[in-house]
């Protein structure tokens, strides 16, 4: 449902035509004249029929909140299917209109006829709140919307697939390297320096498969578990056939379980309990190593290539590259992401290299670079090429890349005859520049080093009561203790009002709001402060003070307005503990709201991760003031 809702002095209308082809309520000629109203021009959309009591609850709430806050009395629903493309079937939307015109009782209400062409006029107030559109969502419908929203990306994963467009736009073929390589190739590819190199790999291990012989003693443990147990041979093969590979480590225990008729359980314990070498085995490590170079896979990879590919050719590989550094740091990690490319071609210069990164770069968004030749140069580069490629990172200069063409040497251990040269982008790093970070631990695995800060959207939308009333009765009785309190907010207390009578939970029950300070209006101020969320920081703020602080215009211009009051809170509370009070039995019940100075005394709910953040980073919840009313009930218990 959308509402277009206006403050006016004055509103009339008049049915001129009925719509062909659409059912229509009311008559030709129908008209009215409303002074000092709010208009709610309505447009009925798909599914609101099929939730019609949440969407017109939320509406009435919306519908009603905005009278209270604007003072109007009066309320005018105009169909006007002008207000969306995605219409529900005029039956439906004459049901709903219908339901929504009860609802509002007993305010009083003007409902325009449904299926006619209507001349109107309007005279609209003119303040800064006369008009605001409303879009108005089941609760089970938002619910649906929220699962559907996407998610939020991670940046080097968005970075990944900004380097695969750009890399396949400037005509490279794409290829996945393997993760893992024989250290004979690092060997073949740095010569005298490849231990230097192998120091910082991550050399693969496994497990043995050990010879496991059952003896008597064992059978005697097995049958301690599982009495009269006479599969001695069966339990020999499964072990035989474990050791050969005829039975995968994670299918064991099921191979246990089916071919000897023991249970799962059983089969745990066996294997924890008697035969206790299966768990004490050492690692034996494989000359097989993760790679810590893109470059060590393609050497192999471009020697078959050259073999059935024409030269010019040019590929990319996108993936991860590990590397035993001596610690994890602000600017180091064990695992990081490698965007390389290779070009093998005669023709193509280092000055050609050059060119090609800084039009990478640029279409990165990154419009300065700083190429520095080392000194020293790695053995599978080729001398006076070796070039690191630098940006600015939070004042910084860190090292995002390395261009250089592979040395004559490597590249005759591997039968390459053509030049071939090699441009490596550290994906971390850059992503790091985009986002201003400074850490590569938090910004690559943000929870699980320093959480993401949330923002005040998302502080706002986590906001809610802590506790709420369950039935319908209940929700009602906290709706009338608002609309009491608001009626009479004004008036100088002592007072008392019957705010509800009727029943709850099938008893009989009289609510009432009060004030007992003498002098003092119903409500003070505070019962009407709005919560907002500024920069990460919570505060209770009323909307309707000509005499707030700069600041707080400040939270209220700037802020997130929860849309949540003191005074919603509180009624909610109370409506969920009257509830208690009768399921306890309890003859009466009596509250009283002073001086607030915590979100619990408010019934508000922040939820905990919410709590840490606000402590972590010297953040404030300023939810105070003074209210000043009470909450009584009468219970009977016939």
């Amino acid at each position: 449902m959308r509402l277009l809702l206006i403050h006016a002095d004055s509103f009339s209308f008049r049915a001129t035509e009925r719509a062909p082809h659409t059912p229509s309520t009311g008559t030709e000629d129908e008209s009215a004249s409303v002074s000092d109203c709010l208009v709610v021009f309505t447009a009925v959309e798909k599914g609101d029929a099929e939730n019609a009591g949440e969407t017109v609850a939320n509406a009435k709430t919306e519908i009603n909140k905005l009278c209270d806050e604007l003072k109007a009395e009066r309320v005018v629903l105009y169909p006007y299917t002008h207000l969306s493309s995605n219409l529900s079937t005029p039956l439906q939307a004459i049901e709903v209109l219908k339901k929504l015109k009860d609802a509002l009782s007993p305010v009083d209400v003007t409902a325009a006829p449904f299926g006619w062409y209507k001349a109107f006029d309007i005279k609209c107030k003119g303040h800064p709140r006369s008009e605001s559109l409303r879009e108005i969502t089941p609760f089970n419908v938002a619910k649906e919307r929220a699962k559907k929203s996407p998610g939020k990306a991670h940046p080097v994963a968005s970075l990944n697939q900004r380097f695969r467009e750009i890399f396949l736009n400037l005509g490279f073929n794409e290829i996945i390297n393997p993760s893992i390589i024989q250290d004979t190739e690092i060997y073949k590819q740095y010569g005298p320096e490849a231990p230097l190199i192998l120091d910082r790999v991550f050399y693969l291990a496994g497990l043995p498969r050990p010879d496991i012989g059952i003896s008597q003693s064992a059978i005697e443990q097995i049958r301690a578990l599982v009495p009269g147990f006479d599969k001695k041979e069966t339990l020999e093969q499964i072990f035989r056939d474990y050791k050969k590979g005829g039975i995968e480590s994670d299918d064991f225990i099921e191979e246990l379980v089916r071919q000897t008729g023991i249970k799962e359980e059983i089969a745990i314990r066996i294997i924890d309990e008697v035969f206790p070498g299966l768990k004490n085995l050492t690692p034996e490590p494989y000359n097989k190593t993760l790679r810590s170079h893109m470059t060590s896979l393609w050497f192999p990879l471009l020697e078959n290539a050259q073999k059935h590919r024409p030269i010019p050719l040019r590929l990319f590989s996108i993936g991860p590259r590990f590397r035993k550094e001596q610690r994890e740091d602000a600017s180091h990690l064990f695992e990081s992401t490698s965007a390389s490319i290779v070009i093998m071609d005669d023709n193509f210069t280092l000055e050609d290299g050059e060119k090609l990164t800084t039009n990478i770069l640029k279409g990165l968004g990154i419009d300065e670079c700083e190429f520095r030749l080392k000194e020293v140069t790695s053995n599978y580069y080729e001398h006076g090429t070796d070039t690191e490629v630098f940006v600015k990172i939070g004042g910084k200069d860190m090292e995002i890349a390395n261009i250089g063409f592979y040395s004559k040497n490597a590249l005759a251990n591997y039968n390459l005859r053509h030049r071939v040269f090699n441009l490596g982008f550290g994906v971390e790093r850059i992503a790091m520049a985009y986002e201003k970070a400074i850490d590569m631990r938090a910004f690559v695995y943000p929870l699980l080093f320093e959480p993401e800060a949330p923002t005040d959207e998302d502080i706002a939308s986590n906001l809610r009561p802590e506790r709420e009333p369950s039935s319908e009765e209940g929700k009602v009785i906290a709706e009338k203790l608002i609309k009491t309190a608001m009626d009479n907010k004004d008036k100088i207390g002592p007072v008392e009002f019957l705010a509800y009578e009727g029943d709850l939970l099938d008893v009989n029950i009289k609510v009432f709001v009060y004030n007992w300070d003498e002098g003092k209006p119903m409500l003070s101020f505070a019962a009407l402060n709005n919560i907002f969320v500024y920069d990460g920081n919570t505060y209770g703020i009323p909307l309707n003070q000509s005499n707030l602080p700069p600041q707080a215009k400040e939270v209220i211009d700037r802020g997130i307005n929860s849309n949540i009051t003191f005074l919603d809170l509180v009624m909610k509370g109370a409506a969920a503990e009257l509830e208690l009070a009768v399921q306890e039995e309890k003859e009466e019940y009596n509250t009283r709201f002073r001086i607030i100075k915590h979100p619990s005394e408010i019934n508000l709910n922040i939820p905990s991760w919410i709590y840490n953040f606000i402590e972590s980073h010297h953040k404030t919840i300023r939810i105070k003031g003074p209210l000043f009313f009470g909450i009584r009930a009468e219970i009977s218990k016939e």
